[in-house]
């Protein structure tokens, strides 16, 4: 990701944080303390890597820095849980992924439900998944693949 665009989302993401609580920023200069970033995913992974990236870029930005801290654990839904209990202060951000707040909540039961229990203030990065076999699978489409499934479902 190019450092024009990482500086643009952040400051996307900071405005949109700062903005239900302008009266309160008026009062006091923002941050006065280090922001946390809680990663659902351990260290170098790839949200690791660009939530770092996010926090570098921003020190030019900023008075005070972001801190990532990963929470990985209980598919990822651990540091979003801990994102949406904090102080809705502007101080504590949680890295959603489509797994912890779209996916994870319809499976399982969290102290988090689907979008109308979160904001989402910026869309940081984009991805796609790809479903892969081994060279020499027996399939070649993912309808084969499909097909294989359903008609042996105890393989």
């Amino acid at each position: 990701m190019k450092r024009c665009r990482v500086f643009s989302l952040f400051a996307i993401l900071v405005g949109l944080v700062l903005l239900p609580g302008r009266a309160v920023a008026q009062q006091k200069s923002y941050p006065e303390k280090p922001i946390t970033l809680l990663v659902p995913y351990a260290a170098d992974g790839a949200s690791d890597q660009v939530a770092r990236a996010l926090a570098e870029a921003e020190k030019k930005h900023l008075r005070q820095p972001i801190v990532v801290a990963n929470r990985p654990g209980e598919s990822g839904t651990r540091a979003i849980a801990e994102a949406l209990g904090a102080t809705p202060d502007g101080y504590t951000l949680g890295w959603g992924t489509e797994g912890t707040l779209t996916v994870q909540p319809h499976r399982i039961n969290l102290p988090y439900g689907g979008p109308d229990t979160y904001v989402p203030v910026a869309k940081l990065t984009a991805g796609s998944n790809v479903l892969i076999v081994r060279a020499g699978a027996p399939w070649t489409t993912a309808q084969q693949f499909l097909n294989d499934a359903r008609a042996h479902p105890a393989s």
